[in-house]
């Protein structure tokens, strides 16, 4: 049974649109195709996640998304126009939090209000409200380099959630983290995700983490990157840890695992 979640975005106009997209990467061996006929729609609100191994395209595929990256052919749109950086109704997190560390968590989080020159004042008051709710209350005066990376990816994910975008973009941003901290933070973005409802795409190599974010998962392969199959993860929301433990998460992850291992192409966590 679909949750009410995705019957609603099921039936909306899509936010991300991907036909027939093609990349390849030029080099003085000759090209290389990263990605091959994608096709792809992502609806408002959802949570949809690129699963793979190294080299399908996952993060390449984010990236023109983002406007960051180039493409040969096909249509990518965005809000209906093509994707271009810069926008404020697009946001991404990267691996890395990219945090100055002469800053404070606080000016680590409304650097970018500063930068674009917006009402600092109001957008502090926000800031704290928002570091609470990443945890990190105790911790808004320390600066950067007095934080472990599971606090510097909070102050990153915070900053995305002042922002306030539209769609999310998020590049594997707790792979860097140890096990424990990595899914506290998984478990925090899918809450934060049931709050705010933005629209979130993610990328990762964890199958798990894929199913216990998603409301859909973009299953991938390598050489070039292709759809393999989008796989609705209709489990119920809020999720848990104890959601992974449900038959159900068991058996989604065990059907997209099978998926990529029968191509051969590579082993997913």
């Amino acid at each position: 049974m679909h949750t009410a979640h995705s019957q609603a975005t099921s039936t909306a106009l899509p936010v991300v649109s991907i036909s027939e997209l093609n990349k390849s990467y030029f080099t003085r061996r000759g090209d290389v195709e990263a990605l091959r006929s994608i096709e792809i729609s992502i609806h408002p609100g959802e949570f949809v996640s690129f699963v793979g191994p190294s080299g399908c395209g996952k993060s390449t595929l984010l990236k023109i998304i983002a406007g960051l990256e180039d493409y040969q052919s096909g249509k990518v749109e965005v809000f209906g126009d093509p994707p271009k950086p810069g926008r404020r109704d697009v946001g991404i997190m990267l691996q890395s939090p990219v945090l100055l560390p002469w800053r404070t968590v606080l000016s680590n989080v409304v650097l970018p209000v500063e930068i674009m020159r917006g009402d600092l004042r109001a957008a502090k008051e926000r800031a704290r409200e928002i570091i609470d709710l990443v945890g990190l209350s105790k911790f808004t005066d320390k600066y950067g380099w007095e934080l472990s990376g599971g606090m510097q990816q909070r102050v990153s994910l915070a900053r995305l959630l002042l922002l306030d975008p539209d769609i999310m973009l998020l590049d594997e941003p707790f792979s860097a983290l140890d096990e424990f901290n990595r899914e506290k933070l998984t478990l925090e973005l899918s809450s934060l995700h049931t709050r705010f409802q933005r629209t979130a795409v993610y990328v990762t190599h964890s199958i798990a983490e894929a199913v216990l974010l998603s409301d859909r998962v973009v299953v991938l392969k390598p050489h070039p990157g292709e759809v393999l199959e989008v796989v609705a993860i209709d489990l119920p929301r809020p999720r848990t840890a104890e959601t992974l433990q449900s038959v159900e998460a068991f058996e989604l992850v065990r059907r997209i695992r099978a998926m990529l291992f029968s191509h051969d192409e590579g082993i997913a966590q």
